[in-house]
């Protein structure tokens, strides 16, 4: 297990409160337009840790992009979905949302099985070294 710490974190976005989905059989959480779109501007692909988070708690950190070292498992995929709307003076637009998947082996990690709570904090930024990632934990306490 990696040990996550934030003295080499440079935070791009978060920490934000977001509830968990199901999409197409697979828990997911959702990352706001636009942060997604700079961020997943070169890759779709994630490789998700297990980490512990300078508050010793259990996280998951998702690589963007790049795998980390000795990374023996396949890439999950961001879903990015299209968006249709319309403005007001009726002329049609297409945005994009973005669903990071969370792997079925990590969700027990973060209590967020069937009954519980699935609020999570998500938080992204650049690793010292400029990697991209996003880490998640378990949120605890009140929203606000």
């Amino acid at each position: 297990m990696q040990i996550f710490r934030d003295d080499g974190f440079t935070k791009e976005f978060g920490p934000s409160t977001h509830k968990c989905r199901q999409l197409g059989g697979q828990l997911t959480f959702y990352i706001d337009t636009i942060n997604a779109c700079d961020f997943f501007a070169e890759s779709l692909e994630i490789y998700p840790v297990r980490c512990m988070t300078p508050d010793e708690q259990l996280g998951i950190l998702f690589y963007v992009g790049d795998p980390p070292q000795n990374y023996m498992y396949k890439p999950y995929k961001v879903y990015k979905l299209k968006r249709p709307y319309k403005l007001v003076d009726g002329t049609d637009k297409l945005t994009h949302s973005f669903y990071v998947p969370i792997p079925s082996i990590m969700v027990r990690d973060l209590d967020l099985g069937k009954g519980m709570s699935k609020l999570i904090s998500v938080k992204g930024g650049f690793l010292e070294n400029g990697q991209k990632v996003i880490l998640i934990k378990k949120r605890r306490g009140p929203i606000n």
